[in-house]
């Protein structure tokens, strides 16, 4: 498996919200590992960085064995489960406290060590799928401060901005997304959002 090919993948099989619909992307107590897939950019074949975050991420099972959150997402990053295999976590199994407490184990993890922009990449999904739009916002902020042409992390502040009404930090982050990113079906959605966001004004 490439990583651009897998980045393609993860990125365009998604459904975003467009200006004028809901956030629809990411549901309030869910955390997703089909979502994960659709269009959050991980990168998973030989890249030291994502077997960074795999080590860290079977530390977090060890450490808390009970936390579907943690296991699924080592599992994605292990190879431990094929892509076709991944199911949505549901709140039955990994519920809001198994959500902070996954991001209680990977903050600690970030701040004692050199960044992790794929581990940057699992807090700012954690964040946003319990609401904490700003947490969200600083985690994929730092991510494309170690990759600034990392196009997942564009496309998923884009949403954010368009949640929060931040018009012009909205289009500029389409705009990185058309400006990154070779694939035309990408492009096309980036263009229709950046379109409706100019028609809507200021």
């Amino acid at each position: 498996m490439k990583n651009r090919a897998l980045l393609l993948l993860l990125l365009l099989t998604a459904a975003p919200a467009t200006p004028s619909e809901p956030d629809s992307a990411a549901p309030p107590v869910e955390v997703s590992t089909a979502g994960v897939q659709n269009n959050r950019g991980f990168r998973l074949d030989q890249n030291p960085q994502a077997e960074l975050a795999a080590e860290v991420l079977r530390e977090g099972v060890e450490r808390f064995p009970q936390n579907a959150v943690l296991l699924k997402y080592w599992e994605l990053f292990s190879g431990k489960t094929g892509e076709e295999n991944l199911q949505p976590l549901s709140s039955d199994n990994a519920g809001p406290d198994q959500i902070q407490e996954a991001l209680l184990y990977l903050d600690s993890r970030l701040k004692s060590g050199k960044p992790n922009p794929e581990l940057l990449r699992i807090a700012g999904l954690l964040n946003r799928s319990l609401g904490q739009t700003d947490q969200a916002e600083q985690a994929f902020t730092r991510l494309l401060e170690i990759s600034p042409k990392d196009v997942g992390a564009h496309f998923m502040l884009a949403l954010i901005y368009e949640k929060k009404k931040l018009r012009e930090k909205a289009i500029d982050a389409w705009s990185q997304c058309l400006t990154l990113s070779g694939s035309p079906k990408l492009q096309i959605i980036a263009n229709k959002h950046i379109q409706q966001l100019q028609q809507a004004g200021p």
